[in-house]
């Protein structure tokens, strides 16, 4: 706190993460209220099992977790299986087709969301 300002360094991080907003924000309607959650942490946008069985997924934009110009591949490899430890699934959203039709993205997005934890849901019973 206490450092000169020419200390100071930028988060690594694009604040605020637009990409990850709209994402979540285009989603919830598909999903129902309370399942797309936007945090803090390696993985901001999270999305909750939608039952007992299922997995919570994380997104990753562009297939990777660093929001910055450049990633260390071991770093994301150790994120991502940090994150599948604690149970959950990685969702890819490519930015570019998102920046083309963010619609069809999230419909497509909550389909194969859908499609995964219905298919879950047969194999059960």
């Amino acid at each position: 706190e206490n450092l000169p300002e020419w200390m100071h360094f930028r988060s690594p991080y694009r604040q605020p993460l637009l990409f990850l907003e709209e994402v979540g924000r285009r989603l919830q309607p598909y999903l129902g209220p309370g399942r797309v959650q936007f945090g803090q942490g390696i993985a901001p946008l999270k999305i909750q099992a939608g039952g007992p069985a299922q997995c919570p997924l994380y997104v990753a934009p562009d297939g990777f977790l660093a929001q910055a110009p450049a990633t260390d591949y071991e770093w994301e490899y150790e994120s991502a299986n940090s994150l599948e430890a604690m149970g959950y699934r990685r969702v890819a959203a490519w930015s570019a087709d998102w920046w083309r039709n963010p619609g069809l993205e999230a419909k497509k997005m909550a389909s194969f969301i859908i499609r995964q934890e219905n298919r879950i849901a047969e194999e059960e019973e």
